[in-house]
């Protein structure tokens, strides 16, 4: 959602209007309302719902070159990433919801839409919260990140700021220097933290300055 809000001006406002009638078709659902109270939300739920699915699968679909790219750079490995929107595609929402009325009734919320949605990411066919070590795993989120980051510049010309906190956790040397040289081939502001100065070899970059922080005081060491 942070990357369609970047690049397509007019997400913002219907994920604030799916959200608002989400909001009206939940709390009917928890007031014991009656069938109609709650079915009055399907259709308008599943109007911005299904322009919400469009915005984010264009998106991804722009996106995975950059994420290719980077995944392939930083790890080495093949990674798939699929869009599954929150509910099955073969029926529209609005049937979907109708045919789960008594489940989200007894649940108090709406099971099924945009908000139940999530990127499916795996390797080799298996997930990668089992296929990936920690480490790895920390690399895969690096490497989306800095996906998004090229590919916001490639669109709208402006790279955002990159803040890497305790960089040097659950990553060995050569994962570090590796995705420090992918951080600093962005051209980005960057700001990492680390316990240890040494665990960021910063040598290679043009222009950096370092600062110690302790006791609320920062000083820039020379």
């Amino acid at each position: 959602d942070w990357g369609v809000f970047h690049v397509e001006p007019g997400f913002h406002s219907h994920w604030k209007e799916y959200q608002r009638i989400l909001k009206q078709r939940n709390a009917a659902l928890r007031s014991s309302g009656n069938k109609e109270e709650i079915e009055i939300w399907n259709r308008p739920l599943q109007e911005q719902a299904e322009i919400i699915t469009r915005l984010r699968n264009d998106y991804l679909d722009r996106l995975i070159p950059f994420l290719q790219v980077a995944t392939k750079n930083l790890l080495s490995a093949e990674i798939n990433f699929t869009y599954q929107p929150g509910w099955k595609q073969e029926n529209p929402l609005n049937k979907i919801l109708e045919e789960s009325l008594d489940r989200d009734r007894e649940r108090g919320f709406t099971s099924r839409g945009p908000h139940r949605a999530e990127v499916k990411i795996t390797c080799d066919g298996i997930p990668v919260t089992e296929k990936l070590s920690r480490g790895q795993q920390k690399i895969l989120v690096c490497a989306m990140l800095l996906a998004q980051s090229t590919f916001l510049k490639e669109i709208i010309g402006n790279t955002p700021v990159i803040l890497v906190d305790d960089l040097a956790a659950e990553l060995d040397a050569t994962h570090r220097e590796r995705l420090l040289e992918q951080i600093r081939t962005t051209g980005a502001q960057v700001f990492i933290t680390t316990t240890a100065r040494e665990q960021v070899p910063v040598s290679a970059w043009e222009s950096h300055k370092v600062f110690h922080v302790e006791h609320g005081q920062v000083r820039e060491v020379v």
